[in-house]
């Protein structure tokens, strides 16, 4: 048999876990996103062919971004990143926002529990970046329904009229929202 020289390593994403969520950006060319259950989100750099953590500041005073939980980007801004984070201790989430795709954020609170290692954290995004209105986002929690804020996660509301607590993603088709949910604890 013919030995093929090869050197063997390991996929560059410190932290452990698994890849739970893959983010295309509609228009711009060769920027793609991953998250993981238990060690944050990256950026894949296609000049270098390598993946950028956009966690490398995280401490253990607080733990919330190694845990995300759902990403979205703008389809008119490709710079703008948004993940919803967290870890269970907490009763609020974290919402990450970069407008500089991903090198620097400024964060804001989701007043729901969120955490990126639960069940459900491979299901598909629960965040939403509005298609009419970039201000506006909708959170398909966990545990606590369906949430919406229309400044950039200032302030958020409970869509009341949904029935469902237990869900596990938001989608839009035209003015059509999608809200999936597992009927459970997710």
């Amino acid at each position: 048999m013919k030995q093929i020289a090869y050197e063997y390593k390991n996929l560059p994403i410190p932290g452990g876990g698994y890849v739970t969520g893959f983010l295309f950006h509609k228009k711009e060319k060769n920027l793609l996103y991953v998250r993981t259950d238990i060690g944050g989100t990256y950026r894949f750099d296609t000049e270098n062919q390598r993946w950028i953590s956009l966690i490398p500041h995280v401490t253990m005073e607080d733990l919330s971004e190694s845990f995300p939980i759902s990403f979205a980007v703008d389809d008119n801004r490709p710079e703008m990143l948004y993940i919803a984070c967290g870890v269970n201790a907490e009763k609020s989430g974290v919402l990450a926002i970069s407008e500089d795709y991903g090198e620097n954020f400024r964060y804001e609170r989701i007043p729901v529990m969120v955490h990126g290692n639960l069940n459900g954290r491979g299901t598909a995004e629960r965040l939403l970046v509005d298609q009419d209105n970039a201000d506006t986002l909708y959170f398909a929690s966990q545990q606590e329904g369906l949430w919406f804020t229309r400044n950039l996660g200032k302030d958020w509301s409970k869509v009341e009229s949904f029935p469902e607590d237990y869900l596990t993603f938001a989608g839009q088709i035209g003015n059509a929202l999608l809200i999936g949910t597992a009927g459970v604890t997710t």
